[in-house]
């Protein structure tokens, strides 16, 4: 009877940690999203960080590192370290899936705006339209800077 209860034991674990993919607060659901991202199965992304599927279910009920980066850094390494997993995969794992989902949100059907809705990133911009690399035509003599000798009371664009 004994030898059930490690199965039981994993197979339960495997449920709770199913189960906690569809909660963002848990690395359940960061893995799942790594491994969606870059079209990777379960197995592919356990390999990748080289454990078991009890290590892996255990990592992916753990809670999704605190994204100060001093606080980050600390969680990331207690968990690397009570489960036996590198580090530094495992935070560029979590950082990546965070990138994604910073370009990724946006402020789908609202108006552009300049200032990413990533705190501290500016959206990349152009002073003007058309394709890089475009030369602005050069003033012709006799023109005055400012206007267009198509319309001399017009400014160009720009």
């Amino acid at each position: 009877m004994s030898e059930n209860v490690p199965h039981l034991e994993g197979a339960l674990l495997a449920r709770a940690a199913d189960y906690a993919a569809s909660r963002p607060h848990l690395l359940s659901w960061v893995l799942a999203r790594y491994g969606a991202i870059n079209g990777l199965s379960e197995e592919e992304v356990r390999e990748m960080l080289g454990c078991d599927r009890d290590t892996y279910n255990h990592l992916r009920l753990c809670g999704r590192p605190d994204p100060d980066p001093a606080e980050f850094a600390i969680d990331i390494q207690r968990v690397a370290e009570k489960l036996g997993i590198d580090a530094e995969l495992l935070a560029s794992i979590v950082r990546d899936v965070d990138a994604h989902a910073a370009f990724t949100q946006g402020n789908k059907g609202a108006a552009a705006s300049p200032f990413s809705s990533t705190r501290g990133m500016l959206k990349a911009a152009r002073d003007r339209e058309g394709s890089p690399g475009d030369e602005t035509e050069e003033p012709q003599e006799g023109a005055t800077p400012g206007t267009s000798q198509d319309d001399p009371g017009k400014v160009p664009e720009g």
